[in-house]
């Protein structure tokens, strides 16, 4: 035996190794205790990650490499580019990924993070819809829910492997995933779909995953969100500019709160909007941090004559870091840690305290009919940090 440990120190020079093979030569001495022969055979050494190395989790989903997973929702895609709409080529897009897909590699990677309150917790039917070309795996806090012709479930697709069907887009498919309780955890969530193409002269991918609840179809995640307007507050959003003041002294500051302010010089994004959490859309660190105390976004929306004589309540839904004030159609709805009702917040106040987003704060407004309005509205939120260097601003 001592002879076998010097072979296998001789052979095995890494300081790692070293320590391995004392370690089989300390079981070759205690499993052999009573026998003059004992047998070795070594396959393999393994001291790193391997980039090959295909695993099973509990899951049942291959993973590739002992890392971190790409669909798993820890997993860091701050490299990773940001975009908003639908993607592929052959046809028109939001994004036209042509000059990075078209060629021998053919795949297309998508995470998007997403709140789940209690409410969408229960019995209610999860479903995703597809718009795609021609094959795709989708996963839900990394446990496959749904593919399409990349094989059977659970099989895992290299990035350079080709749908196995020809698919068109054009159409939206709608995939059954199963009971919301059973798919979702409470706060994060995200959404990981790999899209692959038949051949190198078509591709698309247009995803929306959704939830049934009691009173109607809430999308938690679409490629094609309207993006939110947005100012970061180095100066009063208005301008300064009293446009309305002559005619309602009221809104004296508040102009960027109507409808009908122009809006076209400001930034566009998808919320969630700020930065220091994982799940913001349109990160704005370089703008806020160190830089400014608040944002203030806008987002136009259409009511039809029947909404806007609803008789409902109407609520508000907030997530916010770390205090705001929301207005609807230049009336001020909800605020929090900015100040009494009706106080107009100039730009450069910070909040009186710090608080996360999550969970979000739900206002009930009141009805419908005394808020909306046949035709175009917006909703206009300013929000507020407790400090300039603070680590996260959040409004979604």
């Amino acid at each position: 035996m001592l002879r076998l440990e010097r072979e296998i120190m001789r052979l095995l020079r890494s300081r790692y190794l070293r320590r391995l093979a004392r370690w089989v030569t300390a079981c070759l001495l205690i499993g052999s205790a009573g026998s003059s022969v004992a047998g070795l055979r070594i396959n393999e050494f393994m001291a790193a990650p391997s980039a090959r190395l295909l695993r099973q989790d509990s899951n049942g989903v291959w993973r590739l490499g002992a890392g971190i997973s790409w669909m798993e929702t820890n997993f860091s895609d701050s490299a990773w580019m940001t975009a908003t709409g639908t993607f592929g080529f052959g046809s028109p897009y939001q994004n036209n990924v042509f000059s990075q897909l078209a060629g021998p590699t053919l795949t297309l990677y998508l995470r998007s993070y997403f709140m789940v309150e209690p409410a969408h917790m229960g019995s209610g039917t999860v479903s995703l819809v597809m718009n795609y070309d021609s094959g795709f795996i989708a996963y839900i806090n990394g446990r496959e829910v749904s593919r399409a012709n990349l094989g059977p479930t659970g099989a895992f697709a290299y990035c350079d492997q080709p749908a196995y069907n020809w698919h068109p887009a054009g159409t939206n498919e709608t995939f059954v995933l199963g009971i919301a309780s059973s798919l979702f955890r409470g706060g994060t969530n995200v959404l990981a779909v790999q899209v692959h193409g038949y051949t190198n002269t078509s591709f698309a991918a247009s995803v929306q995953l959704q939830v049934s609840t009691p009173t109607g179809t809430v999308v938690l995640v679409s490629a094609t969100n309207t993006p939110w307007r947005y100012h970061i507050g180095h100066y009063e959003p208005s301008g300064g500019i009293p446009m309305l003041a002559a005619v309602q002294p009221s809104l004296w500051g508040l102009e960027w709160t109507v409808p009908e302010f122009p809006d076209d010089a400001w930034g566009a994004g998808p919320a969630p909007l700020g930065y220091g959490e994982t799940y913001i859309s349109t990160d704005l660190r370089s703008d806020l941090y160190g830089n400014a105390a608040s944002l203030y976004a806008r987002v136009k929306f259409v009511v039809d004559e029947a909404t806007a004589r609803a008789t409902n309540a109407l609520q508000l839904e907030v997530g916010f870091d770390d205090g705001f004030v929301a207005y609807l159609n230049s009336s001020e709805i909800a605020r929090s840690n900015l100040g009494a009702v009706g106080y107009v917040v100039p730009y450069s106040m910070l909040a009186p305290a710090a608080r996360e987003a999550y969970p979000p704060t739900v206002y009930d407004l009141g009805i419908a009919s005394n808020l909306l309005k046949p035709g175009t509205n917006v909703l206009a939120v300013q929000v507020h940090n407790s400090a300039l260097t603070s680590s996260d601003l959040v409004l979604w």
